[in-house]
């Protein structure tokens, strides 16, 4: 769509509309999305997004991380503040959208972990998984659903999750160290006397595993079903694992 136009109407109780503003959206806009009131997010088909504020008549460029990610689409979550992008290159792109109270709107790109080529996209607000999104390209469609990272510490060994199946395991006294998993990563614990223990909740299943001589090598302790989310601690005497799953009820 060429030299495309933004027109604000205000409504009476009456039914008449008055214009009250006009905005040209300069380039070949080929998709757009209201990502808060008066906030415009258009794209053009390059590596930017065009941020538009029609309370301010200001209009700003957000560039990309990525230099191939060619935009195709873009949609707003206006419950989350989170914008996706679809990339024709790149997968699929993030950014979320905050406004400071005295109106200044910034966008920070956010990690995503598909890359496959994405065609459309399309998000589920109503979800119970909300914020669920839907991307498909000619040949597939994923679901993807954004997860906070999980993190931990005891004393002074720190764990954080740096992937979907991977977390770092930083020692008081020592060199960081990966550890990957078969499994999603949606909580964490640590145990670190008197021999070092991870815990791993993938949503379904709790794993335990000791940590030999503080290296990265694992063995697994124990394995424990649980499907609702646990509070997680890892016992030090007996390196078992303390779970305390709340009851599900089948329907």
């Amino acid at each position: 769509m060429a030299d495309m136009s933004l027109h604000a109407f205000r409504s009476s109780l009456d039914g008449a509309l008055q214009e009250m503003k006009k905005v040209k959206l300069s380039g070949s806009t080929i998709s757009c999305t209201w990502v808060a009131p008066a906030i415009l997010v258009s794209a053009t088909g390059d590596t930017s997004l065009k941020i538009w504020d029609l309370q301010r008549n200001e209009h700003n460029l957000i560039q990309a991380d990525e230099s191939n990610a060619k935009i195709v689409e873009v949609k707003a979550n206006q419950k989350t503040g989170v914008i996706a992008a679809a990339s024709s290159d790149a997968g699929v792109l993030f950014w979320q959208f905050s406004k400071s109270r005295n109106g200044v709107i910034s966008f920070n790109q956010k990690k995503a972990t598909l890359n496959q080529k994405s065609k459309t996209i399309s998000w589920f607000e109503k979800s119970s998984l909300s914020p669920l999104l839907a991307t498909a390209n000619e040949e597939s469609a994923s679901l993807l659903r954004e997860q906070k990272i999980q993190e931990t510490s005891v004393g002074g060994t720190h764990v954080v999750q740096t992937g979907p199946q991977s977390v770092r395991i930083s020692p008081e006294n020592g060199q960081p160290f990966d550890f990957s998993v078969d499994i999603p990563v949606q909580g964490i614990s640590i145990c670190t006397k008197p021999s070092p223990a991870l815990t791993i909740w993938n949503g379904k299943t709790i794993l335990s595993y000791e940590i030999e001589d503080n290296q990265a090598r694992f063995s697994l302790l124990k394995s424990l079903s649980c499907r609702t989310q646990p509070k997680l601690s890892t016992c030090p005497k007996t390196k078992y694992l303390l779970k305390t799953c709340p009851k599900i009820r089948n329907f």
